[in-house]
């Protein structure tokens, strides 16, 4: 995650977060966390990019890798899994059995019930 500056064009520093391993976690890693990137900022520091682990018991984050060579490593292969490929047959078979969306039910029923 990262902070802005309000109405800033772009995103800060990003800083990844790890060991959140319940729905209360990520709440409370993401809440320390932000709070902890805009004390930084706003003392005179830096955010860096970097991953840092959330700490259950302290409630606290703290750094474990740092980022700050890395141009952008959020998307790498996954080793585990084979390539799908999908062909454009399948997908269009897909495609047409899909039920509309939910505007084109709206108007759909709308018609249905203001036409004449």
């Amino acid at each position: 995650m990262s902070v802005r500056l309000k109405g800033a064009p772009k995103f800060g520093t990003k800083a990844e977060v790890k060991n959140l391993n319940s729905f209360r976690h990520v709440k409370l890693g993401i809440e320390h966390e932000i709070l902890r990137q805009i004390a930084l900022i706003e003392s005179g520091g830096r955010v860096i990019q970097e991953s840092r682990l959330y700490n259950v018991e302290s409630g606290e984050t703290a750094s474990m890798r740092s980022k700050e060579e890395a141009h952008d490593y959020r998307y790498f292969p996954e080793p585990d899994l084979v390539p799908l490929h999908i062909s454009d047959e399948w997908r269009e078979r897909v495609h047409s059995e899909m039920p509309g969306t939910a505007r084109q039910h709206a108007c759909a029923l709308h018609q249905f019930v203001w036409t004449p």
